[in-house]
């Protein structure tokens, strides 16, 4: 169990019991029954392809924990940026996981990106030392987990109905992180959404686009792996 809360046998509620895979089945974890472990409905959707500990650190982050250290063995990739795009910023740095390639170090993000477009969670990519010496940039992207990312603009605090909005996003199987983000027109959280590879992403987007014409966000796509029901792979 995750949450420690009450569960119950009746399916398809938040806090239904299931068994899930605590390695991911994803990652090339089994279905042996050391690999499996009860979890409510809602936690398992969350947890998705993490492990436990990445998915309590990404709880932290989403909570809004300040985590300054993920892990011994992670290291920050910078992600230059263009400063003339909405954010301003001219970088972003992500937390990933280095893993052995063949010959050379690769790494998998362990982050959604704010403001990076065109990688997600998961994903695995290669860098290069950084040319003013700040430790490593991303260079390409080696491997797609699968997973996309979009971006919501939402105001401070959250409008009446957010919340609706956002369970029909959970319960597809959608998490976020967020942050907080001074605008010209005040206060907005900014919402980074990682749908899972397995996720209808005809219902996110279709979900998301509702709320965009109610007023509850605006939306980007930072990156969009999925591909819709008519085969496209566009909208990024």
């Amino acid at each position: 169990m995750y949450c420690d809360q009450p569960t119950t046998n009746q399916p398809g509620r938040p806090n239904s019991l299931e068994r899930e895979h605590i390695f991911p089945r994803s990652r090339g974890g089994n279905s042996d029954p050391v690999n499996r472990g009860p979890a409510c409905l809602t936690c398992n959707r969350q947890k998705g392809p993490r492990t436990p500990e990445e998915w309590y650190r990404w709880r932290l982050q989403r909570d809004g924990a300040l985590v300054t250290e993920m892990n011994q063995n992670y290291i920050k990739i910078r992600f230059l940026l263009d400063p003339a795009d909405w954010h301003g910023a001219s970088s972003e740095l992500l937390w990933t996981e280095p893993i052995w390639g063949g010959t050379k170090k690769i790494f998998r993000l362990m982050n959604s990106p704010f403001y990076a477009r065109g990688v997600s969670f998961l994903d695995i990519v290669d860098v290069v030392p950084a040319s003013d010496g700040a430790g490593l940039d991303y260079a390409a992207t080696i491997e797609k987990s699968g997973h996309s990312t979009i971006w919501l603009l939402v105001p401070s605090p959250p409008p009446l109905g957010f919340d609706n909005y956002w369970s029909s996003l959970q319960q597809l199987g959608c998490t976020y992180e967020y942050s907080s983000e001074d605008t010209e027109v005040g206060k907005r959280r900014l919402y980074s959404v990682d749908v899972p590879t397995e996720t209808d992403i005809d219902r996110v987007l279709s979900t998301i686009e509702q709320g965009q014409s109610k007023d509850i966000w605006i939306f980007q796509i930072g990156d969009l792996a999925h591909k819709r029901d008519n085969g496209q792979k566009t909208r990024n």
